[in-house]
């Protein structure tokens, strides 16, 4: 896994769960790009294929099991960014809290997860992406600039802790000073601090996230009358 060094860390707390809606986070990053630029539709978990198995829309299963749901929008942050085509494929990197040990799960084609965890407290605080426009490794990038999201795993039964939807601005190829320029033009664009993470192909902006809770109906088959637990916030540091 590529594992850039994140620059320019905000100063405020981009909160999953109080964030404005990602829809208008969208807007106010792709307003950079100009007017003579076309709309590029945005990648997501839960609509782009996987270059690798992914894991398939969670089954019933007898083994204690955390459920959720990701999305991921890219959006450009200027003329000469390029997102990322498909194929493009994501793993949820969590960690144990406690003894640290870090494990990496395959989010579905359509954006389900089914964490199968030995019971405890675990965080979730890294998504790896994988396309070919990245280059030959997955990036790992973080959630959200300063929270990262935490579950209890059940000792029997299963939970669902909700659908996350993370949006990030992919910034254009060139030095940090250049990408930090962009990040500075997005600054005056939105009025907020952007961290970055930077890569020579293209950095990314990490915009925050948003946490939502769906309908019982609208979760998968397998995830239907289990316990309602949303994944919470905790500081990154």
């Amino acid at each position: 896994m590529t594992s850039p060094t994140p620059r320019g860390r905000p100063h405020w707390a981009y909160r999953l769960t109080i964030s404005a809606s990602i829809v208008a986070a969208a807007m106010a990053l792709t307003a950079c790009r100009g007017g003579a630029q076309p709309d590029t539709a945005a990648p997501s978990a839960d609509s782009t294929p996987s270059t690798t198995a992914t894991t398939p829309a969670p089954t019933a299963s007898a083994a204690p099991t955390v459920y959720g749901k990701l999305t991921v929008q890219i959006a450009k942050t200027s003329n000469d960014s390029v997102v990322p085509r498909p194929p493009i494929s994501y793993k949820l990197v969590v960690t144990a809290v406690g003894s640290g040990v870090m494990t990496q799960h395959e989010v579905g084609a359509d954006g389900e997860f089914a964490l199968t965890l030995p019971s405890g407290t675990y965080d979730m605080s890294t998504l790896e992406i994988k396309a070919d426009d990245l280059g030959p490794d997955p990036v790992g990038l973080p959630l959200t600039a300063s929270e990262k999201l935490r579950f209890t795993a059940p000792a029997t039964g299963c939970v669902y802790g909700g659908h996350v939807q993370l949006l990030y601005g992919r910034l254009p190829a060139g030095d940090t000073d250049h990408q930090a320029k962009v990040i500075g033009q997005l600054h005056n664009q939105t009025g907020l601090d952007y961290m970055f993470v930077y890569l020579p192909n293209g950095g990314f902006a990490i915009t925050g996230g948003h946490l939502e809770m769906p309908a019982e109906s609208d979760r998968p088959a397998a995830a239907r009358g289990c316990t309602t637990e949303e994944f919470s916030t905790v500081p990154t540091t």
